[in-house]
C-alpha cells in the first residue's frame, strides 16, 4: 500500500521520548515488554486480521524503525511501508494446548529481537481451539512500553468491535513526522528553558547511589526477579487505605527512611515512571511512552510521616509539570558517566485493561519483561479480576542480592506497620530496623547500625529468613 502523505526523508529524528529511552538504556540489555489478550468463544480471524492492518492510525511502530548499534539511532522512514500483519500458531492438536502455548510464550519473550526479521515488534495469533484464541504483542521498551501495549490492544479490540458492528474504519493515516517536528519545537522553546532551570535547582550537585560504593552493569545477564507475599501486599494496602495515599508515596517514604538513615544521608534520589511525557496534543496519537523521572526526597528528622508523604507528593507534582525536559541533558550538565540519575526505580504499575469484544469473553494479562531498567527495581502491581495486586521486584546480583533485596523488603513491611500506628508521630522515632533483626545485629556486631560512620547496607541479609 502506498503511503497517502507526501514522501518522507529516508532519515528521520527519533521523538524525544523514545530519544530519552534511547539515553537511558543504551548500555543495558535489550528489554522486552509485552501482553497477552485470551479470547473465548467464537473468533472471526479475518475481522481481527483487518483490524491489526488499522493499527498505524495508532501507532507507527510499524512504520520506522532503528538500529540500537548506531552512535546516532536515526529512524528509517519506507515510504511504501508495509501494512502490519497478523501470523498465526495453531496448537489446537497438542494434546495440552493451553500448556504448550504458555510455554511458547515464555520462550517467546525471552527472545531478543533480529532487526532482519522481527524488527523490534511482534504480533501473534495462538489458536487454541475453535473457540479459544490468544493475541500476543511484544514490542522493544525503545518503541513500546506496558502502557503502550495497553493501548494497542485497546486498539486492536475497538476496530474489531468496529467492525463486527458493521462501522466505518478510518484509512491507515501515519502522522509520525509532524509529531517529531511539532515536539523538537519545544526544544527551542521558553518552556524548555524553565524545565531546564527547575532540574537544574532539583539537581545542584551529583546525586548519591542508595548503596554506596556499588558497581554495577546493566547489561548483565540474569536478573533475579520475584513476587513478595500475599501478607507485604496486605500491609501496603493497609497503610493506603489507613493513611490515604498512594502506595507508591508510602513506599518512598519508607525507604527514604530507611536509606537516609542507614547512610546517614540528607537526601535520597529514586527513579519513577512517569507516562506520557510528551508533549500534550500528541498523546492520543503515539501512544503513553512510560518515561523514567528522578526524584530527591529531602530527610528532615521533625517531619512527621503525614507531612512527609505531602512533601513526596508536592515534589511530585512540582517534578511533573516539568516533565518534558529531557534527563540526558540533565545527566550532561552534571557530568554523569552513568545511564540514569538514579539506581532503585519504584514503579505503581496499572491493573491491565478490562476489554470486551462482541460474543467473545477477554482476558488480559502482562508478561515479564526481560531485562532490567535499573540495578534495583521496586514495581507495585495493582490488581484486577483476573490478576491479584502484589510486589514485585528484579534486581542485578552485582548491584544487591536477592537475599539482600528481600530483607530490604522485610524492614519496608516493618515500617509500613509502624506508618499505620504512628502516622503523626516524628520520623526519626521510628525504628528502621525490626526487632529480630536488631537483636541479631547486635549479637554479631553491636556497632553495625548504631553508629552510622559504619553502616554497611552489604550485611543485610538474615539467615533464616
Amino acid at each position: 500500500m502506498k503511503n497517502p502523505l507526501l514522501p518522507l526523508p529516508t532519515v528521520l529524528l527519533l521523538h524525544p521520548a523514545q530519544l530519552e529511552l534511547t539515553c537511558h538504556l543504551r548500555t543495558s540489555a535489550v528489554a522486552v515488554v509485552g501482553s497477552c489478550i485470551t479470547m473465548t468463544g467464537p473468533l472471526n480471524e479475518e475481522v481481527l486480521r483487518l483490524a491489526v492492518q488499522h493499527l498505524p492510525v495508532l501507532f507507527d511502530v510499524f512504520r520506522w524503525q532503528f538500529d540500537p548499534a548506531c552512535t546516532n539511532l536515526p529512524a528509517t522512514v519506507d515510504t511504501n511501508y508495509k501494512l502490519p500483519e497478523l501470523p498465526w500458531l495453531d496448537f489446537s492438536d497438542e494434546p495440552n494446548p493451553r500448556q504448550t502455548a504458555d510455554a511458547w510464550i515464555q520462550q517467546r519473550q525471552l527472545k531478543a529481537f533480529d532487526a532482519d526479521f522481527h524488527p523490534f515488534f511482534d504480533l501473534i495469533l495462538l489458536r487454541l481451539s475453535a473457540t479459544e484464541h490468544r493475541l500476543l504483542v511484544r514490542g522493544h521498551q525503545l518503541l513500546l512500553d506496558e502502557t503502550g501495549c495497553d493501548r494497542l490492544l485497546s486498539g486492536i479490540v475497538q476496530t474489531y468491535t468496529r467492525i463486527m458492528e458493521g462501522g466505518r474504519l478510518p484509512d491507515p493515516a501515519p502522522a509520525y513526522a509532524g509529531e517529531v517536528a511539532a515536539a523538537q519545537l519545544y526544544t527551542a522553546s521558553l518552556a524548555y528553558v524553565e524545565d531546564e532551570v527547575h532540574w537544574q535547582k532539583e539537581f545542584t550537585e551529583l546525586p548519591q547511589t542508595l548503596f554506596p560504593n556499588r558497581n554495577y552493569d546493566l547489561t548483565a545477564p540474569a536478573p533475579y526477579r520475584f513476587t513478595t507475599s500475599d501478607s507485604f501486599g496486605r500491609a501496603l494496602r493497609q497503610a493506603a487505605t489507613a493513611l490515604d495515599e498512594s502506595p507508591d508515596y508510602l513506599l518512598m517514604a519508607a525507604l527514604t527512611l530507611f536509606f537516609a538513615r542507614i547512610n546517614n544521608q540528607t537526601t535520597c534520589t529514586f527513579g519513577r515512571v512517569v507516562a506520557g511525557r510528551q508533549i500534550k496534543s500528541q498523546m492520543p496519537v503515539v501512544g503513553r511512552f512510560d518515561r523514567l523521572l528522578p526524584i530527591r526526597l529531602r530527610y528532615q528528622p521533625e517531619l512527621s510521616l503525614r507531612l512527609l508523604v505531602q512533601r513526596i507528593r508536592r515534589q511530585h507534582r512540582s517534578d511533573n509539570s516539568h516533565r518534558h525536559f529531557p534527563m540526558s541533558h540533565l545527566s550532561r550538565t552534571l557530568g554523569v558517566v552513568r545511564s540514569s540519575l538514579f539506581d532503585v526505580l519504584i514503579q505503581q504499575q496499572p491493573a491491565p485493561p478490562a476489554l470486551t469484544m462482541p460474543d467473545l469473553v477477554c482476558q488480559t494479562a502482562r508478561l515479564t519483561p526481560s531485562g532490567v531498567y535499573a540495578p534495583l527495581h521496586i514495581c507495585w502491581q495493582v490488581g484486577s479480576t483476573h490478576q491479584p495486586a502484589g510486589l514485585q521486584v528484579s534486581g542485578l546480583p552485582n548491584y544487591i542480592s536477592e537475599g539482600d533485596a528481600r530483607s530490604l523488603l522485610v524492614q519496608t513491611k516493618h515500617l509500613l506497620a509502624e506508618f499505620v500506628r504512628r502516622p503523626d508521630a516524628p520520623i526519626a522515632s521510628f525504628e528502621v530496623l525490626p526487632r529480630f533483626i536488631r537483636e541479631y545485629l547486635s549479637s554479631r556486631a553491636g556497632r553495625w547500625f548504631t553508629d552510622k560512620r559504619t553502616s554497611d547496607p552489604a550485611r543485610l541479609t538474615v539467615p533464616g529468613r
